[in-house]
């Protein structure tokens, strides 16, 4: 197989006569014809009643991303989490730790501190040690 792309210095010629394809043109002196049988109208309105017609689609679907199901994964297991089940023992541990809290003014300056620790936000520190998330993780 050859391929032969022309450009308008080409200076190219299109014809259909008598069934025949002809393209032509110039390059550097030299003249290039291409010639081709063309099918009838008849033939080429057959073949395009054949190939079927591509479905319309009149509404798009939105795919939840992977890590949404019917049986959501939470903890350690979601797609997204930054702590694992160890860590959430860990902290809880830490809060009761009264030798450890004497080290801190408050409360709030301890989960700040926690929180830089394990790189999550300080509201997540302190819903994990009041229990109000990662409920399903037990203490050691």
């Amino acid at each position: 197989m050859q391929i032969l792309q022309l450009g308008e210095s080409d200076n190219p010629t299109i014809k259909i006569e008598d069934g025949t394809l002809t393209i032509s043109a110039d390059r550097d002196g030299d003249q290039i014809m291409i010639t081709a049988p063309v099918p009838s109208a008849s033939v080429l309105s057959q073949k395009a009643k054949a190939v079927p017609a591509a479905p319309v689609v009149t509404k798009s679907v939105r795919r939840k991303p992977k890590y949404w199901s019917r049986n959501p994964r939470y903890g350690e297991n979601h797609a997204k989490a930054k702590l694992k089940e160890q860590d959430i023992r860990e902290m809880r541990a830490l809060s009761l730790d009264e030798e450890y809290r004497k080290g801190f003014e408050s409360m709030h300056a301890l989960y700040l501190d926690l929180a830089k620790v394990y790189n999550v936000h300080y509201t997540t520190v302190y819903k994990i040690v009041h229990g109000q998330s990662w409920k399903h993780v037990k203490n050691a």
